[in-house]
């Protein structure tokens, strides 16, 4: 079986209420429609939060119901370089056990960026 195509999607700012439908709907995208398309397209999406300044309750909603999604096609969703805030607030809530970590140490060039908020 040949290796998962991957694709990185890089974070800049705030992920709150007010944004967090834009970034389910990045992710989203990037979610494979059915399992016969996982040959040819995305079987791995890594979310770098290495650029997130705050992330408020919701966004962590926001995080599980794309994770569900992607699951549910087929398709694995880690989450990769958490402030120690978030990371305090993802063990917190217990999604350290729902979230796979995934290790980004350099931007590649498949990433994709979003930025979330003018004010970061």
């Amino acid at each position: 079986m040949p290796p998962p195509h991957k694709n990185i999607v890089g974070c800049k700012g705030k992920i709150t209420a007010e944004n967090s439908e834009v970034f389910q709907r990045q992710i989203r995208d990037l979610i494979p429609e059915s399992h016969a398309q996982i040959a040819t397209v995305t079987r791995r999406i890594i979310v770098d939060l290495s650029n997130v300044t705050h992330v408020d309750s919701t966004v962590l909603g926001a995080l599980l119901r794309v994770w569900t999604a992607a699951q549910n096609k087929g398709c694995n969703l880690e989450i990769a370089n958490l402030n120690p805030r978030v990371e305090k607030l993802v063990e917190i809530t217990r999604l350290d056990i729902v979230f796979k970590r995934a290790r980004v140490v350099a931007v590649a060039p498949q990433q994709q960026h979003c930025r979330l908020s003018a004010n970061p």
